[in-house]
């Protein structure tokens, strides 16, 4: 096995990590500790970052800000291969069929996808691109309220106000896959990590109406579904063929995607009413 570095512990995917018990023998850091310490990389064949500043998001890029590029340059001199968290965003908003590949020309069209590529290119220019894997994952869910994120501000909602709000049409399909579900996948690929570009998702896409549809189900079918507008925005699904044909990970359907759903509802079940 590897001696795998996790670096971004407080992260939400990090927390649900250890929660389910991925990832038991991997040294866990924060990004400060990382950058400023050195002990660790003694006992690493692998890192896993994590960790990404918030002004990334919002702001133009800034190299202090750049996590992945100060964590690479510390370990420049040294044998280890680095697993970089990009996101499916930095593909853009692209209409061929909604299924986005990596050998796609990539045309990002926010702050925090074109941030996400800039760093994807740096990474790869301090170290050998042979010693880097980047991951595009779709959306990362689980037991999230109160996140700023799809799933976060539906449970809260739901919670709150017997409600889920949707500024979209519900027959938009995305392509959501569970934060255990990834876990596991992320624990394969860093032992076995191979360079290049990979995405890392469920595969396919499912109607937003449905993931409200299992929320509420797992929540005691008590609850609404509101929507305010019916646009279709944001599509996509990954195609996990490259990814499929070099690691091998679990596959799972639209079945498994229904009661990582239901289970999600019925953890917000066990909170308070505030």
């Amino acid at each position: 096995m590897r001696r795998i570095t996790l670096i971004g512990k407080t992260s939400f995917i990090a927390k649900s990590l250890r929660e389910y018990g991925i990832g038991q023998s991997w040294q866990w850091l924060s990004h400060q500790e990382a950058l400023e310490q050195s002990e660790w990389i003694k006992n690493t064949d692998c890192i896993i970052n994590l960790a990404y500043a918030p002004d990334l998001r919002y702001q133009n890029y800034n190299p202090k800000s750049d996590v992945d590029s100060q964590l690479a340059h510390k370990v420049q001199e040294h044998n280890i291969h680095y697993i970089m968290l990009s996101s499916r965003i930095v593909y853009g908003q692209q209409h061929n069929g909604y299924e986005l590949h990596e050998d796609m020309p990539v045309a990002p069209n926010s702050i925090y996808g074109i941030n996400k590529h800039i760093i994807e290119g740096k990474l790869c220019d301090i170290l050998d691109p042979e010693r880097v894997t980047i991951l595009r994952p779709s959306n990362i869910f689980g037991f999230e309220p109160a996140r700023k994120s799809f799933f976060g501000i539906a449970l809260t909602k739901l919670h709150a106000e017997g409600r889920i709000t949707y500024d979209m049409s519900p027959f938009v399909k995305r392509d959501f896959f569970a934060v255990k579900r990834f876990g596991e996948a992320l624990n394969i690929i860093a032992n076995n990590p191979k360079s290049g570009i990979y995405n890392i998702g469920s595969g396919f896409g499912t109607e937003t109406g449905l993931i409200a549809e299992w929320l509420i189900e797992g929540f005691g079918g008590k609850g609404e579904l509101l929507i305010t507008d019916m646009r279709r925005h944001d599509i996509f699904w990954l195609n996990m063929d490259k990814t499929y044909s070099t690691f091998n990970l679990a596959k799972a359907d639209q079945d498994d995607l229904r009661q990582d759903c239901i289970k999600c509802g019925v953890d917000l079940r066990g909170l308070p009413i505030s």
